[in-house]
């Protein structure tokens, strides 16, 4: 029963996406910014846990045989779930913030709008193939983390 939850807290990437909401937490704290940002907090866990559960659904196809590409293809339609669920918030949350992110006292903030666009297609390209019709480009799978 204790490996099987464990299993879950790991494989589902909620371990790593919680890994990520602290070492943010950390440097919201080592460099005294407010923690009223926490939404900020919430955000990146989601997008952790949306980005590697994307990469590990799209992997659990492939012929190779892990434990947790196992867990995986055990548990498709829960990953389905955490992706589709992780999205949902994502998507809601930005919009709910939409004011405070991206208009100032300027008007629209274009910077950001090209952070909220560049900063997730790179999370995508880092375990995705950027090229799917010739993977010698980058490497083993074609994604970012291969290339020279």
């Amino acid at each position: 029963m204790i490996k099987r939850i464990l299993d879950f807290i790991v494989y589902s990437n909620f371990f790593i996406a919680a890994c990520a909401l602290v070492f943010t937490y950390e440097t919201f704290w080592l460099l005294h910014l407010p923690t009223s940002l926490n939404w900020y907090l919430l955000l990146i866990f989601l997008c952790t846990t949306f980005v590697y559960s994307l990469h590990y659904f799209v992997k659990s196809t492939k012929q190779k045989n892990d434990t947790r590409l196992v867990w995986c293809r055990a548990n498709r339609k829960l990953l389905q779930l955490i992706i589709l669920v992780s999205f949902l918030l994502i998507a809601a949350g930005v919009l709910y913030h939409f004011k405070s992110i991206f208009i100032t006292e300027e008007g629209f903030d274009y910077r950001n709008l090209a952070w909220f666009i560049i900063i997730p297609l790179l999370s995508l390209a880092y375990s995705h193939p950027l090229n799917p019709w010739n993977k010698k480009v980058c490497g083993k799978s074609g994604g970012l983390k291969w290339a020279p």
